[in-house]
């Protein structure tokens, strides 16, 4: 049969030119539908190695950066404005949260990006480690310069202030960072 030829099916004649386009569009179906499963088996093995070798260092990373926050920054700054605390009390609670800050900047240097993640994944995970390590160096600049305020008690508007904008900076580049991580996971269906 040539091109242009009829063939039968059901009953009732077709050009062979059509059976053919008619094939192909079903084999091009087939075809498309495959790699989508794939792209499925792939994705869901990536959002496991991202949950498993991943995100249990992340969480430790912010939950540290909290709990510095909350048990020492806070408390020590409560208790100074209501005169609770000594100074040398104050201070070695700032030096503490100091330390603990350098320590989570090296920490979070030291994450790795395991292998089998995207391209955009490891860039997301990259834009966190930048931001949070960043937000880290400046948390720790903050308690060095609180440290010296409290240290020679000046509590100065201008110290404060500088204080309080160091502060600010941290927590706009550890926003920013949340945002890479949670656009991350927000694509594999992972709650923050």
């Amino acid at each position: 049969m040539g091109t242009g030829e009829g063939v039968e099916t059901a009953g009732e004649p077709v050009k062979e030119t059509e059976a053919a386009v008619t094939n192909n569009k079903e084999d091009e179906a087939v075809t498309k539908e495959k790699p989508k499963a794939d792209s499925d088996e792939e994705k869901n093995k990536r959002k496991d190695t991202y949950v498993k070798d991943m995100k249990p260092h992340i969480d430790e990373a912010i939950s540290e950066y909290d709990k510095i926050w909350n048990d020492l920054w806070i408390p020590t700054f409560t208790k100074l404005g209501s005169n609770e605390i000594t100074q040398i009390d104050a201070y070695k609670n700032i030096k503490d949260a100091q330390a603990k800050y350098d320590a989570l900047f090296s920490q979070i240097n030291k994450i790795e990006v395991p292998k089998g993640l995207t391209k955009e994944d490891k860039e997301n995970i990259k834009e966190f480690k930048n931001g949070m390590t960043t937000s880290a160096m400046l948390r720790g600049d903050a308690t060095k310069e609180a440290a010296k305020m409290i240290d020679t008690m000046d509590f100065s508007p201008s110290t404060m202030t500088e204080i309080e904008d160091i502060v600010s900076r941290s927590d706009a580049q550890m926003l920013s960072a949340i945002a890479h991580i949670t656009s991350l996971e927000h694509g594999y269906g992972v709650e923050r």
